[in-house]
C-alpha cells in the first residue's frame, strides 16, 4: 500500500491493496437418488444401507434351548449383520401362529406358509418375507417394503443335479439367480441375468454338536461392491432365509444332552 502524506491535499489519493482473491468454495456434488424398490423413507433407508451396499452380510438362525431339550421345531428367528459393523442390523422373526400353525410346522415341515418380520432401530419394520415352502423346487418367497407392498420375489427353479433360485421382480423379470452344484453342498454362486458373477453364498460349519442337534445355522454372503441393484440385494437377504427353511432347516435330535453338547461347543 502507498504511504499517504497527510499535508498533501492536492494531490490525487492513490491506494493500491494487495489482496490475493480467494477460491470459491465449490458446493458438494448431491447424492444421486438411489432406485429403491419401495417410497422413501428415512429410518428404513437407514436400517438397511448395510445391506444396499457394502460387500456383504452374516445371517445366523438364533439357537433356542426350548427346542434342542424338547425336539419341538418353535417358530426361527434370525440376525442378519453387515460386514460393514458401522451399519444397522436386522432381526427377522417367524409369526408364531396358533396351535394349527405350531402342530403343521412339527407334522408337516415340508408344506408350510411363514411369515417372518424385520425388526431394526427405532421400531421400524422395513421388510416382510411371505414364505410358502414346498416339496422339491416349488417353493417361493415374496418380499414386502415397510408400506406392505410386495417388490420382488424368489423363487426355486429345478436344475438337473443342483438347485436355482431367481430373483424375480413382480412383474417377472430375472434380475439374478443363485445356483447350487450338486457337488457344492454348502455353497451357492451368485450371478446376475446375464451370467456374470456377483458373490457367493456359503454356510458355515457351526460345529458337530450344534450341527448334529439345533438349526441355529449360519451363511456368509460375499457380494460385488459395485452390484447397484437395490431390488436384487435386499432379496438376496431374503433368499438367504427361504435357502435355509428350504435346504437347512431339518428337525433335529432333542434331549438335554444335547442342549448341553451344543452349548459346551459355543
Amino acid at each position: 500500500m502507498r504511504q499517504i502524506d497527510p499535508g498533501d491535499l492536492g494531490g490525487a489519493l492513490d491506494l493500491q491493496l494487495d489482496v490475493k482473491p480467494s477460491p470459491l468454495a465449490v458446493a458438494a456434488a448431491a447424492r444421486p437418488p438411489r432406485p429403491l424398490p419401495f417410497p422413501p423413507h428415512p429410518q428404513a433407508e437407514y436400517a438397511l444401507e448395510g445391506f444396499l451396499s457394502g460387500s456383504g452380510f452374516r445371517l445366523a438362525q438364533h439357537y433356542e434351548a426350548a427346542e434342542v431339550i424338547t425336539g419341538f421345531q418353535l417358530p426361527n428367528s434370525y440376525r442378519v449383520e453387515p460386514f460393514d459393523t458401522r451399519a444397522a442390523s436386522l432381526e427377522f422373526e417367524e409369526h408364531a401362529g396358533g396351535i394349527l400353525t405350531h402342530a403343521a410346522r412339527n407334522i408337516l415341515p415340508m408344506w408350510r406358509d411363514v411369515d417372518l418380520h424385520a425388526r431394526a432401530a427405532l421400531g421400524t419394520s422395513p421388510l416382510t418375507l411371505g414364505l410358502q415352502k414346498r416339496p422339491g423346487p416349488f417353493s417361493e418367497l415374496t418380499a414386502f417394503g415397510w408400506d406392505g407392498a410386495p417388490f420382488g420375489r424368489v423363487v426355486s427353479r429345478f436344475r438337473f443335479l443342483g438347485n436355482r433360485y431367481e430373483l424375480q421382480d413382480m412383474e417377472g423379470r430375472v434380475l439374478a439367480r443363485i445356483d447350487r452344484s450338486w457337488f457344492r453342498f454348502f455353497r451357492f454362486d451368485v450371478t446376475d441375468a446375464d451370467g456374470r458373477t456377483l458373490g457367493t453364498l456359503e454356510k458355515q460349519w457351526a460345529g458337530f454338536f450344534r450341527e448334529m442337534y439345533t438349526q441355529a445355522d449360519a451363511f456368509h454372503v460375499r457380494i460385488d461392491e459395485g452390484w447397484q441393484d437395490m431390488r436384487a440385494r435386499l432379496l438376496l437377504v431374503a433368499a438367504t432365509v427361504l435357502i435355509d427353511f428350504v435346504h437347512f432347516d431339518a428337525k433335529k435330535q432333542g434331549g438335554f444332552m444335547g442342549h448341553y453338547l451344543s452349548k459346551r461347543s459355543d
